[in-house]
């Protein structure tokens, strides 16, 4: 997540033929995550978005 982009994958493995040896792979998470963050990495080094950015972190007065 970043202030100027939010990025996600979704990897879903549905074949009931193959099964893997452990649920490391097996997990979707191990394979999302650096499709995002390669994904993130491209934007940043073509300058789509500025890495110098940040969430705003003052909170607002009220709730």
């Amino acid at each position: 997540m970043h202030p100027q982009l939010v990025a996600g994958a979704w990897v879903v493995f549905n074949d009931s033929r193959m099964t893997l040896r452990s649920d490391y792979w097996g997990q979707s998470a191990h394979s999302a995550l650096p499709i995002v963050g390669d994904f993130t990495q491209r934007a940043l080094r073509l300058h789509l978005i500025d890495g110098r950015v940040s969430f705003d972190t003052q909170e607002t007065p009220g709730f």
